[in-house]
């Protein structure tokens, strides 16, 4: 095959000359071939072998060795604005360089890690003249030094290792790769020059090996950081408290949550804030609102807190729970109503209650009249009067001489309620007893649901209404009137048990959680989260203080009555009162506190 052919075939040696090409050529494919017979059967000139030949092949090589140093050089100046174009250069370079020394094939980058293609111009640079030209041109092979550097630290060093530790194995590979590279390349005709280029050679290796490590370790830096800050953002993470998603999906900087970190919030809070809806933003302003004011109007203090809102976000559920409660009584009542004269089989439920009741030892008689009558003596409920006046009750109500129609269990079954509510009654009944008539009645539920669907969907809606009321009202208290115009700020109040420590806050964060599902099942549609106003007014106590005024105990001052009033140490205090006043002189006061976390709500 002659060199045009080989040309055509194979295009990556169209950057090398014919001087450069059949020496490879022939040492790679036909060694044992006599060269001038070789270049005679592929067309190649006789090689000539005189010193100006010599001499301009020289040259060429130094001008590519310079041209190369030259686009290294403009690399490693942009690095500090551009370090990807910086690194993809640096490697495209050392390839071109390590191909023309070796006679690779090594691909170059094209754009894969994003650089500018106008970085990579390479200008004619004369014979060197002077020392720094010198330097330039030993320099020029050795980006060959950044590439193995590079090479070397990717796939050697472990992605667990520190930076400084890439930093040294760059700089030590480049180093060694340069001094070898620099005196393979040297023209100098004694050892001693040898050993100056390769001396050179590693001096300029390391620092190019340094510098691509470098570069390296901070993209590879700066590529995870980027990863987690993706990841921590969808998890709501706090590590994320200094960034936002744009429209587009993009991060950027959060400046009003930096300036609220910088004014005492947690990182924490910060972030539930960023990750709030619209409405929850909206109640956590009117909370700093309602703090702002009372903290300067004593009166306004005492009949406003910003737990008051969160009083408002669990009325606005339950006031869908009890309005669906009252519909569903309504659809009960039409419903039962149309069990009248309807006959369902209730002897199966009332043969399973007196068996229940023999099994406590409570015998029943019929007596002449058809009525019965139950006898305690030795039984489990001998002497509880509130036991057996109920069981009384509900025996003397199912012994009616009269058949019983379907209307006729629905009414039993609602004179069990008014009987027995939930919780103890007045009549103290208490554990086997409760239990007892409660299963009496579930069975009765259950029986006139099974054969009456409409009276079985309107009695699922009530039953499911009326348990998270009566849950809701044992947790607030019983002098608590849910109706009233401040049932919010009892519920607010009842809201911050969620961030104590008391034993009820499992209750009450139970009785929230079916307050919610029931309210959204009943038709409620909620896009604001309970949770997180309250973790947000906790937030505010903690920064501001529970009452958040400014009174008797205000801001600097409530150390020093603290320890007035003996409720802390005069050390303690005292380190409070620094605390303040190193807080004022870096910007911080309650004012700009309020006004960052505003500020944060509101952008």
């Amino acid at each position: 095959m002659k060199l045009p052919e080989i040309r055509e075939k194979y295009p990556q040696y169209n950057n090398m000359s014919d001087d450069e090409l059949l020496p490879k050529l022939y040492s790679k494919y036909e060694s044992k071939m006599d060269y001038d017979t070789f270049l005679g059967k592929v067309g190649g000139a006789p090689e000539v072998d005189d010193m100006a030949a010599r001499q301009a092949q020289a040259l060429d090589k130094r001008q590519l060795e310079a041209q190369a140093g030259k686009g290294f050089y403009d690399a490693v100046s942009s690095t500090l604005g551009l370090p990807i174009d910086a690194i993809e250069t640096v490697m495209n370079i050392g390839i071109y360089g390590y191909n023309q020394a070796t006679g690779s094939e090594v691909p170059q980058f094209k754009g894969s890690l994003g650089s500018s293609e106008n970085m990579q111009s390479l200008v004619d640079v004369p014979e060197p003249q002077n020392t720094s030209e010198q330097i330039a041109r030993v320099a020029g092979v050795l980006p060959v030094a950044a590439y193995a550097g590079a090479k070397t630290v990717s796939s050697q060093v472990p992605a667990a290792a520190s930076t400084l530790g890439k930093l040294w194995q760059g700089t030590k590979v480049g180093g060694l790769t340069g001094a070898g590279e620099a005196g393979v390349f040297s023209e100098a005709d004694t050892p001693e020059g040898k050993l100056i280029d390769m001396g050179m050679g590693g001096l300029i290796g390391s620092a190019v090996g340094f510098v691509a490590s470098g570069i390296g370790a901070a993209y590879v830096g700066i590529k995870n950081k980027a990863k987690n800050l993706e990841e921590w953002l969808d998890a709501d993470d706090a590590r994320a408290a200094k960034y936002k998603r744009t429209e587009d999906g993009s991060v950027v900087a959060n400046q009003p949550a930096r300036e609220a970190l910088s004014q005492g919030l947690e990182d924490r809070t910060v972030q539930m804030i960023n990750g709030s809806s619209d409405v929850d933003k909206e109640k956590m302003l009117k909370m700093v609102e309602t703090l702002k004011k009372a903290r300067n109007n004593r009166r306004y203090s005492v009949l406003n807190r910003p737990s008051d809102v969160i009083g408002d976000t669990v009325m606005e559920r339950f006031d869908v729970v009890r309005t669906a409660n009252r519909r569903a009584g309504q659809a009960i009542d039409e419903a039962s109503d149309r069990l009248r004269g309807k006959t369902v089989d209730h002897a199966p439920v009332v043969d399973e209650f007196l068996n229940q009741l023999d099994a406590a030892g409570v015998q029943v008689s019929r007596n002449a009249d058809g009525s019965i009558t139950p006898n305690f003596s030795g039984s489990d409920f001998e002497g509880l009067a509130g036991a057996e006046n109920i069981i009384k009750r509900i025996i003397f109500r199912m012994s009616d001489t009269k058949p019983p129609d379907a209307h006729d269990v629905h009414r039993l079954k609602r004179y069990i309620d008014n009987n027995v509510s939930y919780g103890k009654t007045k009549d103290g009944l208490t554990g086997d007893a409760e239990r007892l008539v409660k299963g009496l009645r579930h069975d009765l539920d259950g029986l006139l649901d099974g054969a009456f669907p409409a009276y079985d969907q309107a009695n699922t809606a009530y039953s499911e209404t009326i348990r998270v009321i009566k849950d809701l009202e044992s947790a607030v208290g019983t002098k608590i009137d849910l109706s009233s115009a401040n049932a919010n700020k009892a519920l607010g109040t009842l809201a911050r048990r969620l961030m104590s420590n008391a034993q009820s806050r499992v209750n009450v964060l139970d009785t929230f959680e079916d307050l919610q599902n029931v309210a959204i099942n009943q038709g409620g549609e909620f896009t604001d989260d309970l949770i997180n106003q309250v973790a947000f007014v906790d937030d505010l106590e903690a920064l501001f203080g529970p009452s958040a005024t400014t009174s008797l105990r205000g801001e600097v001052g409530k150390a020093a009555v603290d320890a007035t009033l003996g409720q802390r140490s005069t050390t303690g205090a005292a380190l409070d009162v620094a605390k303040s006043g190193i807080d004022r002189v870096r910007g911080i006061t309650p004012d700009s506190q309020i006004d960052s976390i505003m500020s944060l709500l509101t952008n």
